[in-house]
């Protein structure tokens, strides 16, 4: 994290606004243009990420699609609940071709969008969420909401199945596992790094060098291969090297904050389902890994979001500091803070 950028912050809100909605144009058109890009980004997220299919009911191993609307959500309010429904909707028709009945599809869709749309809105107005995430009680708050709403979801589409002749209680819980885990780690990976992208205080290309991309590329090496030596290599007993995952994680937070973390996740995510898929995994093993991925995602949001807080509080020393030695434009301030946010890039914390 930059100290600078940290000093600098302001409402953060206005910012995600104004950089999502793009060019100056009327209210409406960038309102309709960026809720359409949100419908259509949710239905490319499902059809990536659909994997297996039980008697028309979706087995993914995680729902990215979800947690980029629920960023939206928090971000926007409750109109993007619409987004969801429509998404849902036509994810269900168009990637899954259900053959479930439309009653039961429109169901489905309503269920989660008023599951998850409670989450946001509780998140968002009375639990008042932090949408940038800088305080460990915030990511806190988002990884518990996704999962009671996760929770809460499950069980109204189970019993909504439950009412198609064509399933049974057995046939419910084969899908109920997954479809919870899946909706989880969808929260858990992309809704964090959806907010962080879309608060970031600089446009991420003023950011990119040749250095950080060789960082990133280095940093999916290492991933992949450890990946590789976790689902292939060590054959049946790989699962009990997971934990080796952490250590990348734990780099690119130390290194870019909550940032890092968001985006050694996401690369982790990727890559566990790729190699799943790559290597005919079936449903029930997709579920087992990740359900170490939700562990390792919770660790390593709290473990990053923890150093983030810390960052903060000390950012609140600083500024008290300078404040007394006549307010931060004072160049000898502004000077020994330049100076400390160097350090601090310099030793990687």
């Amino acid at each position: 994290m930059k100290w600078v950028s940290l000093l600098e912050a302001g409402n953060t809100l206005p910012l995600a606004v104004r950089r999502l909605s793009g060019p100056r144009l009327p209210s409406a058109i960038k309102s309709g243009l960026l809720m359409a890009g949100a419908v259509g980004g949710y239905v490319l997220l499902e059809w990536l990420s659909f994997i297996h299919e039980y008697k028309g009911v979706p087995i993914t191993p995680w729902n990215p699609g979800l947690g980029l609307i629920l960023a939206f959500m928090i971000l926007f309010g409750a109109r993007f609940a619409v987004v969801l429904f429509a998404g849902a909707v036509i994810a269900e028709v168009a990637v899954l071709r259900s053959n479930l009945p439309w009653a039961v599809i429109l169901g489905i869709a309503g269920i989660i969008t008023l599951g998850y749309g409670l989450v946001a809105r509780l998140a968002r107005d009375n639990l008042h969420l932090d949408a940038g995430l800088n305080r460990l009680r915030d990511i806190a708050v988002l990884l518990i909401g996704g999962l009671l709403g996760a929770i809460l979801v499950a069980v109204f589409i189970c019993l909504l199945l439950l009412v198609d002749e064509a399933l049974d209680l057995g046939d419910v819980l084969v899908a109920a596992g997954p479809l919870l885990i899946g909706d989880v780690i969808g929260i858990a990976v992309i809704t964090p790094l959806t907010l962080r992208l879309a608060l970031h205080q600089r446009p991420l290309l003023d950011r990119i060098s040749l250095w950080l991309v060789l960082e990133l590329l280095l940093l999916v090496a290492v991933v992949i291969t450890t990946l590789w030596v976790i689902l292939v290599a060590a054959g049946p007993n790989g699962s009990k090297l997971f934990y080796l995952l952490f250590l990348p994680v734990v780099i690119a937070a130390a290194r870019y904050g909550l940032d890092g973390g968001c985006v050694a996740l996401a690369i982790t995510q990727l890559g566990l389902v790729g190699l799943l898929h790559q290597y005919g995994y079936d449903a029930s093993a997709f579920t087992e890994f990740q359900l170490l991925m939700l562990v390792l995602s919770a660790t390593g949001s709290a473990h990053t979001g923890a150093g983030q807080w810390k960052d903060v509080c000390i950012l609140e020393v600083v500024r008290n500091n300078l404040s007394r030695l006549g307010g931060p434009r004072s160049g000898s301030g502004r000077v020994r803070l330049q100076h400390r946010a160097g350090r601090h890039r310099a030793h990687g914390r």
